[in-house]
């Protein structure tokens, strides 16, 4: 039986949108989340009269962040989340929300300075087709930033968090890996993931380096020769 992606992916999303996460209540949630975003955009570095790709873009958070910069194409396969994000964008002229498949990006070769694609390839049970779409999408030489979460080291982390009394801090979190991830990342897998397709740069963690590192940002290069050095730790 065919596992029907979108389906899915729209009632993940609306059952936990991320507006819950850069909005919670929770203070460490807010902190882990949008220090993650600062990374991001930290790395990506938008420019005016760029065109940045946001795959994933869910309800346009980030999105709204690089729209405030230049030109900024929002991307998800929820018709849900792209309803939330038109909400909360407003009519901002350099911000355009599209309708589709990370799989299937409808852009012609090239068309893209940047992308980003961030929290999304562990949701894909083929994540390879995905950068193979950013690749193409993306012009040569242009900038890409892959993050994915930790997934081992967040289990971790929430479990030593309960033994010490502190579960209140993640009551409203699953104690396993989170919902809709098909694919779980260290900093070694991703990285020799991604260089596969691109010249992975630098390596940041979020929110902080290897005792915390519950996410894993990459900055990469679209060369047209990646390297295809493996890392082993």
């Amino acid at each position: 039986m065919t596992m029907d992606i979108r389906k899915l992916n729209e009632e993940l999303n609306k059952k936990y949108p991320m507006r819950l996460k850069y909005y919670s209540p929770n203070p460490l949630i807010r902190l882990i989340e949008n220090k993650r975003v600062k990374i991001i955009l930290g790395l990506l570095k938008p420019r005016e009269n760029e065109v940045v790709l946001d795959v994933g873009c869910e309800e346009g958070y980030i999105t709204n962040k690089i729209g405030n910069k230049t030109k900024v194409v929002g991307i998800d396969i929820s018709s849900y989340s792209l309803k939330e994000a038109k909400k909360s964008l407003g009519k901002n002229p350099n911000v355009l929300l599209v309708l589709g498949d990370a799989n299937n990006l409808p852009f012609k070769k090239g068309i893209f300075d940047k992308i980003i694609c961030s929290e999304v390839i562990e949701h894909i049970p083929t994540p390879e087709k995905t950068l193979t779409e950013v690749k193409r999408v993306c012009r040569d030489d242009g900038s890409i930033i892959v993050s994915v979460p930790n997934d081992m080291k967040i289990v971790r982390i929430k479990n030593l968090i309960k033994r010490i009394g502190l579960r209140f801090l993640i009551k409203d979190l699953s104690d396993s890996i989170a919902p809709g991830h098909f694919n779980v990342y260290d900093e070694t897998s991703i990285t020799n993931l991604s260089n596969q397709f691109f010249n992975v740069t630098n390596t940041v963690k979020s929110p902080l380096s290897h005792l915390f590192d519950l996410h894993i940002v990459l900055a990469c290069k679209n060369t047209k020769n990646p390297k295809t050095i493996k890392i082993n730790r």
